[in-house]
């Protein structure tokens, strides 16, 4: 099991692909369902895939702590969950600081 990367610093207007089912396993090997917490508004996670995209847009500006859940189909109910965080800059930042 990985953790997923502490901070994501994408700029407004940036495509954002975070893929996260790398850091869940399922020891029967069920497919996990995805779904995510606290991210903003312009981005999404795919049920299926746990893949996070979108495009930043200028109300995103600021810090998210995310927290990705990957659960069992059901009727199982066991499941875990992947915090980390999710910084958007403004147009100009140096993200690299």
């Amino acid at each position: 099991v990985a953790t997923l990367a502490a901070i994501v610093r994408p700029q407004v207007g940036v495509v954002v692909s975070i893929p996260t089912a790398s850091a869940f396993l399922d020891v029967d090997d069920d497919d996990l369902v995805y779904s995510m917490t606290g991210a903003p508004a312009s981005l999404t996670i795919n049920p299926a895939t746990g893949e996070i995209t979108g495009t930043t847009a200028s109300g995103d500006i600021g810090t998210y702590n995310v927290v990705v859940r990957a659960s069992e189909p059901s009727p199982l109910t066991g499941f875990a969950t992947q915090p980390f965080t999710i910084t958007v800059a403004g147009a100009g930042v140096n993200i690299f600081a």
